[in-house]
C-alpha cells in the first residue's frame, strides 16, 4: 500500500481535501541523510520561502518542508500550483542548500471548503506528514518561524542514545526583546547568558510573554537538569524525537 494511503487511513478524522490533494517528495533534496542524522520537520506557504531558505542555509542537512498551495481543485496542475512550484524551482536552482538539503511535500486544495482563500496555518496533519516522509531516524519538530544556531545540529546528534530510548529532547527558544540594538546570533553560551540577564534574549514560550511561559526560567538560567514539575496542555516546545517515537502531549 502506498506510504499517502497508509497515512490517510491513519489520519482517518482530518479533512479528506487534506488527504487526497497529498502529494509527497514533489521536490527532493539532492543529497541523500546520512545514516543518524536529524531532519527537521516544518511548515511553508508561498510566502515563507525566504525563511526556508534562511533555515537551510543555517541547518546545512535534511529538512523535509510541507507547502499548502490553497486551491479550489485538488489537482497539481492547477495554475496556481503551478506558478507557486516554478518559484520554488528557480529558487532551489539559485540556492545550493534549498537544492541539496531540502524535501518539499505539496498539499493542494482550500483550507476548508467554507473558506476557500483562507491562508494555511500547521496543523498536527502537516506537522506528521513532514514527519512521516522525512529520511532519518531522528526528527526535529520546528515552528516556522524559528531557526537553530549554528551548533545546535551537533549538540542533538550528542544525545542520541536517549533518543533511541524514546526520550523527547526539548530545545528552549529563544527571541530578542525590545532592548536588542542587533539581531546577530551570540557564539557562546557565556555571550548568550549575559545577553538574557541584559534582559537583550528572553526565553520564548507561543502563547506567552518572555520568561513567563512553561519553561522554567530559573532553572534553565542556572543551566542545570532539573525534574519537571508541572506542565501546560497549550506548551507547545521545539523538540527532537526518533521518527517512530511516540509524542508524550
Amino acid at each position: 500500500m502506498e506510504e499517502r494511503f497508509c497515512f490517510a487511513k491513519m489520519h482517518s478524522k482530518v479533512p479528506r481535501l487534506y488527504s487526497k490533494g497529498l502529494y509527497q517528495f514533489y521536490f527532493r533534496g539532492e543529497l541523500t541523510p546520512q545514516e543518524g542524522d536529524i531532519t527537521v520537520t516544518t511548515f511553508v506557504t508561498k510566502n515563507d520561502y525566504e525563511d526556508l531558505i534562511r533555515l537551510a542555509e543555517t541547518w546545512q542537512g535534511p529538512i523535509s518542508a510541507v507547502l499548502h498551495v490553497p486551491t479550489k481543485t485538488l489537482s497539481d496542475q492547477d495554475p496556481e500550483i503551478l506558478d507557486v512550484l516554478s518559484t520554488f524551482s528557480e529558487l532551489s536552482q539559485q540556492n545550493p542548500s534549498l537544492r541539496r538539503h531540502v524535501d518539499i511535500h505539496l498539499v493542494t486544495g482550500p483550507v476548508s471548503p467554507a473558506n476557500m482563500t483562507a491562508i494555511p496555518e500547521p496543523t498536527n496533519f502537516h506537522l506528521n506528514v513532514a514527519r512521516l516522509f522525512a529520511r532519518t531516524e531522528y526528527v526535529l519538530f520546528l515552528d516556522r518561524d524559528t531557526w537553530p544556531s549554528l551548533q545546535t545540529r551537533s549538540h542533538i546528534e550528542k544525545h542520541t542514545k536517549l533518543l533511541l530510548k524514546d526520550d523527547v529532547l526539548i530545545l528552549p527558544t529563544l527571541a530578542y526583546t525590545e532592548n536588542a540594538t542587533n539581531h546577530d546570533f551570540p557564539r557562546s553560551t557565556k555571550e548568550l547568558m549575559e545577553l538574557v540577564r541584559d534582559n537583550v534574549i528572553g526565553i520564548k514560550d507561543h502563547g506567552w510573554s518572555l520568561n513567563e511561559g512553561p519553561t522554567d526560567y530559573k532553572n534553565w538560567l542556572k543551566m542545570e537538569k532539573y525534574a519537571i514539575s508541572r506542565y501546560n496542555l497549550h506548551y507547545q516546545p521545539n523538540f527532537v524525537i526518533r521518527k517512530a517515537g511516540n509524542i508524550p502531549w
